[in-house]
């Protein structure tokens, strides 16, 4: 896969967020995050249930609202964690080491929700590929039902679910701010 196209190292750093306090890997986090749009995806196909097409159309457009909506986020996002950033190097050395680390932890914070943010916009798109697949195979072939749409259901399971920890971040982040 060409260098500019793989999206495994984001995919990577947004599961490296799912963490505690401790900065421990959070078991519930991996349960809703990854665990139960998987089950979602299982059961939907387990269960027979198809995707409509006003259903798709529902995951298209999702799918182009969250990519445009996350990327102006992500831009919001990129701006503040640059002006931590600054306000970090103009503090003189002798500065109160205490507000210095809650800048940092901040910054930190901002990072994730950078990878977490980059992470949905993935997501989206993939949402809306594999949608067109669906679409285009119209139920044609074995895989459309057993592959292709419980990916579907997975990547939109996923979508809400990760949308609502990002919205729940930015609001804690702008709270800090």
């Amino acid at each position: 896969m060409a260098n500019k196209l793989d999206v495994r190292c984001i995919i990577k750093d947004h599961v490296k967020t799912l963490v505690d306090c401790k900065n421990k890997q959070s078991l519930w986090d991996i349960l809703s995050f990854l665990v139960i749009p998987f089950l979602c995806a299982f059961l939907w196909s387990f269960k027979g249930w198809k995707l409509s097409g006003d259903m798709l159309n529902i995951f298209v457009n999702i799918g182009s609202i969250f990519t445009a909506l996350f990327i102006s986020v992500l831009v919001m996002i990129s701006d503040q964690c640059q002006k931590l950033t600054d306000k970090l190097k103009a503090l003189p050395a002798e500065h109160d080491e205490t507000y210095r680390e809650l800048l940092d932890e901040r910054r930190e914070f901002m990072k994730e929700l950078f990878i977490n943010i980059t992470y949905i916009i993935i997501i989206s798109i993939f949402l809306l590929t594999f949608s067109l697949i669906y679409q285009c195979l119209n139920n044609a072939k074995w895989y459309s039902e057993w592959v292709v749409m419980p990916i579907c259901i997975f990547l939109i399971s996923n979508l809400l679910l990760t949308s609502l920890m990002i919205i729940k971040r930015t609001y804690a982040c702008l709270k800090l701010i």
